[in-house]
């Protein structure tokens, strides 16, 4: 109820947004706009000299960052668990409900009977003198007609004033009990396959109905249908089952915090342990995100209770309290000594490439062109027209993204900006110009429109 409400507050919201032509012109056109960049591609493999790390600086880093070189805290949990799957293997099936079950199941199969009907429909005229007795003078004459063995659906193309069935011989499709008015349909469910009604009076006039054809369902044999419905009363006792049981567990769990046997004794259920598992991964059930949340609760963790009744499933609970617990600790420096110089030498590398870059943004800055940075470990390529989303374009997306949050710059001072990429290079984009569009097609305006 709390969410539909948010939504209905946020689509009320929504709903009164408006939007200028103004703006939708100047958003078409910035999203229409397009951008010629410079790009030096500097190489840290070439630019890097960092040596090796001294083990001060090993040290020094191990200890500024050791919250990255712990292995995380532990915990494994004993539980017991109510599953649906478990309860139906001791539900017990009554016979005697299978048969009323099956004798309901019979009498709805006949009530689904379904005719084939047709008729001549003569309609009577409102505060018409004689209409009813001319109305019956007809119908006696088309009885006749029938009589002296003529066709029914001769006659109703040529008497019936029924316009949706006349045309069609009067033929009404497959009648079910319901679709007809009463009168009409006690007559019609009487008949016997073949046989013509006498005159039936309906609010709509005199009708002679003829039942071309009956059918209905097939009951299938108890045999068949048993299954069918040992699985819907296994499901209702299941059901009923499992909401007692769950009831019971969170009561017994929550007024006897310290242990589960009581839990154990009084609802038969058997305690599982868990293999140690962290806040972020588990297996069984500290898969399930909040069990492991609730296994590292206070509640749990530090007051060492049982926990409140979890939901996994709708059809499978569990109650959890800690088992064993294993603090964080952190791994040896020496364990972890050659990564952290690795990772030194990266970020030393890193630097050095950046600190070329920066110097090669400073020259262009004061006037040097982007060909004359040319050099050893330096790749230049330029790019026109480049619109936001031509990310085939360009190697690293981060290069497009920052091309188009530059500012443009002047004759004097360039715009230009040295960017970390994932691979570890550094790229300088040097902004050359920015296009916008002669135009923008309405199409591109109605889009913008619906967006904003």
């Amino acid at each position: 109820r709390s969410e539909l409400r948010s939504q209905q507050l946020q689509v009320a919201i929504s709903n009164t947004a408006f939007v200028t032509e103004y703006e939708v012109n100047n958003l078409a056109t910035l999203n229409e706009q397009t951008r010629d960049i410079s790009v030096l591609m500097f190489d840290s493999e070439h630019f890097s000299t960092a040596g090796k790390a001294s083990a001060e600086e090993i040290k020094q880093y191990y200890e500024a960052n050791l919250q990255s070189f712990m292995v995380p805290e532990k915990v494994s949990v004993d539980y017991v668990e109510i599953t649906s799957e478990s309860l139906a293997e001791s539900v017990e099936i009554d016979e005697q409900e299978i048969s009323r079950m099956y004798d309901d199941y019979v009498a709805s199969i006949s009530g689904r009977e379904e005719r084939k009907a047709s008729h001549i429909l003569i309609q009577v005229p409102e505060q018409a003198d004689g209409a009813e007795d001319a109305a019956m003078v007809q119908m006696a004459l088309i009885k006749d007609k029938l009589k002296q063995g003529e066709d029914f659906a001769a006659l109703a193309k040529q008497h019936s004033q029924d316009a949706g069935s006349a045309t069609e011989g009067g033929d009404l499709g497959w009648v079910a009990l319901g679709d007809m008015v009463k009168p009409f349909e006690q007559s019609l469910f009487a008949m016997e396959k073949g046989s013509v009604s006498d005159v039936v009076k309906t609010q709509f006039g005199y009708h002679l109905i003829k039942l071309d054809d009956i059918r209905s369902e097939a009951v299938a044999p108890l045999a068949v249908k048993r299954y069918e419905f040992e699985d819907e009363l296994k499901s209702d006792s299941v059901a009923s089952m499992f909401y007692d049981l769950s009831e019971r567990l969170a009561s017994l769990a929550y007024e006897n915090p310290d242990n589960l046997d009581i839990v154990v004794e009084e609802l038969g259920l058997k305690v599982n342990t868990t293999k140690q598992f962290t806040q972020e991964q588990g297996e069984g059930i500290a898969a399930e995100q909040k069990v492991r949340d609730i296994a590292f609760s206070p509640l749990v963790m530090e007051q060492g209770n049982n926990s409140d009744i979890i939901e996994i499933s709708p059809t499978h609970v569990v109650v959890i309290r800690t088992n064993e617990h294993t603090p964080a600790t952190a791994i040896p420096l020496e364990v972890v000594s050659s990564k952290i110089e690795d990772m030194l030498k990266v970020q030393n590398g890193r630097k050095q490439t950046m600190a070329a870059a920066q110097i090669a943004k400073e020259k262009i800055e004061a006037g040097a062109s982007v060909d004359s940075l040319q050099a050893t470990g330096i790749k230049i390529e330029n790019f026109t027209a480049l619109g936001r989303n031509d990310n085939t374009k360009i190697s690293d997306p981060s290069i497009l993204h920052n091309a188009f949050n530059m500012s443009v710059g002047s004759a004097e001072k360039p715009s230009a900006k040295a960017v970390s990429l994932i691979s570890g290079d550094v790229a300088l984009l040097v902004l050359n110009g920015v296009n916008l569009p002669d135009s923008v097609s309405d199409d591109q305006l109605n889009l913008v429109k619906s967006a904003a």
